[in-house]
């Protein structure tokens, strides 16, 4: 997965969240939570370095 396609679904899963919370849809809030959870697999690829020079 690319940086970009990464950065992009947490910002759409963000945003649907959002949504769910404002109509309370459960279904959006799971399809949600299944997206969330296959961003976390590829959440130590794109960890900022704590290395400052």
């Amino acid at each position: 997965m690319k940086k970009w396609e990464w950065y992009f679904l947490v910002i759409l899963s963000s945003i649907v969240l959002i949504i769910t919370f404002i109509t309370k849809n459960i279904y959006v809030a799971l399809g949600t939570f299944i997206v969330v959870m296959y961003l976390k697999k590829y959440h130590n690829n794109f960890k900022k370095s704590d290395d400052v020079n």
